[in-house]
């Protein structure tokens, strides 16, 4: 489970008195946690990851809108490129347009006629947090055409 890396890290964070990383993975342990308890119906490993990586997603895009609005803060501009440096680290890798692309065009050869809904429900349960949600829209709009 993705939550217990984040705290195996968190621990070797501050035995290694590294307080940014120890500081930040703090946080995101307890926000993924207050989303986990407070949902009931999240009851399995998987539903809870996926939690885990829309935490990981939020804090990430909060770094990246303080790197674009901290510009006159050379300090916290650095603060945030580590942050989304150690949070990259729990996020699958991205897939690619290309790679995207060759999996819709396979479902697509798979059902044919599907719509769009149908195509997104399968790359999410295929590929949850794998893809770039804007883009895999615009490539599935024009494969349903």
């Amino acid at each position: 489970m993705l939550l217990d890396t984040i705290k195996a890290d968190f621990k070797t964070a501050r035995l290694a008195r590294d307080a940014q990383a120890s500081a930040l993975l703090s946080s995101l342990i307890g926000e993924a946690e207050k989303q986990i308890v407070g949902n009931p119906k999240i009851t399995t490993d998987s539903q809870r990851d996926e939690i885990v990586l829309n935490t990981v997603k939020k804090f990430i895009d909060g770094a990246k809108e303080m790197i674009e609005t901290g510009a006159s803060r050379p300090e916290l501009v650095a603060q945030s490129k580590a942050e989304i440096e150690i949070l990259d680290g729990y996020r699958p890798k991205q897939m690619s347009e290309d790679e995207l692309r060759a999996a819709i065009g396979a479902f697509k050869d798979g059902n044919p006629g599907a719509k769009i809904g149908q195509y997104m429900g399968w790359l999410k349960a295929t590929y949850a947090g794998q893809y770039d949600g804007a883009m895999a829209q615009r490539l599935v709009k024009e494969a349903a055409v």
